[in-house]
């Protein structure tokens, strides 16, 4: 009995001295940002094969700190959401359903992953994983805390953070909708609320929060929460591209 208990005991003090560690460390999505030597920014102007194989790996996306890429991939049969660094190391899997899982957005504060995932339904809904430390995940069994926004009547796609990674806007179409409509959702609640009748695709956030650009059939569109949006390019051209703030 004795015995046992040491067992366990020394097993707590274990799992807490790994809580206490990875805490020191900090998220990796954050911490020590990249600094690029003179010589190897030089190389950046220059495409870097980040993976190599024969899957398909699509929808890249760079963590705040510019140290990992995170990007989906069918490496293991379906759709998973992968990360690698963006110098060296081995690519590792971050979400395990057998569901296909695409298009992964990082928040600015490295705390949680947004993404599409037809888990609940073959549409695609946004999912939203928490990136803090679990055994599960840390044992590469489980990808952890995983919670789904309140939306399974459309289809959802474009995720995008808000600086103060509490919000998303993201992209939900109706079944029958060529052309879906811009939607806000407060990540406490998880209930998305309609962003005053915007139809469009592929939002992008600026960085103090106050505007979002998108694209439609008529131009790119930019939008202030607060009056009318203004078109901002239009060459009569069905589509435009993907539109970012620089």
């Amino acid at each position: 009995m004795t015995n046992g208990w040491q067992y366990w005991r020394l097993l707590l003090s274990l799992g807490l001295s790994l809580v206490i560690l990875v805490g020191c460390l900090g998220n990796r999505y954050t911490n020590r940002r990249l600094d690029l030597t003179a010589e190897e920014s030089q190389k950046f102007t220059q495409p870097l094969r980040i993976t190599a194989g024969n899957e398909s790996n699509f929808s890249p996306d760079l963590a705040p700190n510019q140290r990992y890429v995170l990007f989906a991939s069918n490496k293991r049969g379906n759709m998973d959401i992968w990360e690698k660094k963006t110098k060296g190391g081995n690519a590792q899997q971050v979400t395990f359903h057998p569901a296909d899982d695409f298009n992964p957005v990082v928040s600015p504060d490295g705390e949680r992953i947004a993404f599409v995932s037809r888990r609940a339904d073959a549409g695609g809904d946004i999912h939203i994983l928490d990136t803090g430390f679990s055994f599960t995940r840390f044992l590469g069994s489980n990808e952890g805390s995983v919670d789904q926004v309140n939306s399974r009547n459309t289809i959802d796609s474009d995720p995008i953070w808000f600086p103060d990674s509490e919000r998303l806007i993201f992209v939900a179409r109706r079944p029958g909708e060529r052309v879906g409509s811009l939607y806000t959702v407060d990540i406490a609640d998880l209930k998305p609320v309609v962003l005053n009748d915007l139809k469009g695709e592929h939002p992008h956030i600026n960085d103090q929060g106050d505007q979002v650009v998108y694209v439609n059939s008529d131009g790119v569109f930019t939008y202030n929460f607060k009056d009318e949006p203004v078109l901002v390019f239009n060459q009569g051209l069905p589509f435009v591209g993907q539109p970012r703030f620089v």
